[in-house]
């Protein structure tokens, strides 16, 4: 335990610390949409089809938005780039806190969430580049280990709205983004200029190297079925939401999933037969017990009749 606290002391962890609180608080944007869909369904009467689509645009432009971020990062620099990371998803969830009043607008602001999913690109490789090789693979899952913000965004933002709408929610992400913006900005080595060096000289030629090399082909894949998964499986399921084929343990299709639904299960099925039997095993009970207090009051009467009635003297 103390080589793996030294060997943070063998670059810039300060670096390391703005680098994972801007990938926590970025994924925390990034799926905002999900976090708060049923609410969202709710206030804008939405389809599960509809609702499918505002949770899955965060992450298709998020997958996008990562190309462009990790190419800036290289050309101009990871520290400019992640700023302009985050001042964009100020910007997004200011303007969702207080502008979204219509479906379109909501649309254009789960696409533009996607920012948040671009951070994966600057941070990682910003922590990377301040460490020797021989510490990157400790400090990266530091680093990654930024993605609870998932946790922390699909725990919080349901009760926020449940208290106070979800404007409320994009609201309050205001806070934990200006403390990051901040952090990130004192604590983050600029490394602009030895990026800039390197741009120069050998970008062009690596980027043709890598093109050219089966591995980073098979990389490539391993990463989308990996960390893919994370979005892939997520909008899978919601797919299946939409289509009404998602089934529970019981085997039984769900296919409404707003709080206030009072069938679940869309009627039908083996849910209300369960039901039907239960309630009328619970009616032949209440019929024994009747019957049986019946008895038992007959019987104390009968007794009752039997005491005062006179005894008659023995011959």
């Amino acid at each position: 335990m103390t080589d793996m606290f030294l060997a943070l002391t063998r670059g810039h962890w300060p670096s390391v610390i703005g680098a994972w609180l801007h990938l926590t608080v970025s994924f925390m944007v990034w799926l905002l949409m999900g976090a708060l869909s049923l609410t969202l369904a709710q206030d804008f009467h939405l389809s599960q089809i509809d609702t499918a689509l505002v949770v899955a645009l965060p992450l298709l432009s998020g997958a996008l938005l990562r190309v462009v971020a990790g190419w800036s990062s290289d050309w101009y620099g990871a520290k400019p780039t992640g700023v302009l990371i985050l001042m964009g998803e100020l910007a997004v969830v200011l303007w969702g806190w207080l502008g979204v009043h219509s479906y379109v607008e909501l649309l254009l602001v789960a696409a533009l969430l996607g920012i948040g999913g671009a951070s994966f690109a600057v941070t990682l490789p910003l922590a990377g580049r301040t460490y020797p090789a021989a510490h990157q693979g400790w400090v990266l899952g530091i680093v990654a280990s930024g993605n609870v913000g998932t946790v922390l965004i699909l725990f919080a933002a349901p009760r926020i709205a449940a208290t106070g709408g979800w404007h409320d929610v994009f609201g309050w992400m205001i806070l934990p983004l200006v403390f990051a913006l901040a952090v990130f900005v004192l604590l983050v080595r600029d490394d602009r200029q030895s990026r800039r060096a390197e741009r120069d000289t050998h970008w062009w030629h690596n980027v043709a190297v890598m093109t050219r090399h089966p591995k980073a082909y098979w990389l490539c894949g391993l990463y989308a079925v990996t960390f893919g998964g994370f979005g892939i499986w997520w909008l899978y399921d919601m797919v299946l939401l939409a289509a009404g084929e998602f089934r529970d343990i019981d085997d039984l299709p769900l296919r409404r999933w707003t709080v206030d639904d009072p069938r679940p299960y869309g009627g039908g099925g083996r849910a209300d037969a369960r039901v039907q039997e239960v309630e009328e095993r619970l009616e032949a009970l209440r019929d024994q017990f009747n019957d049986l207090a019946e008895r038992v009051d007959f019987a104390e009467r009968m007794l009752a009749q039997q005491r005062e009635r006179p005894q008659l003297p023995r011959a």
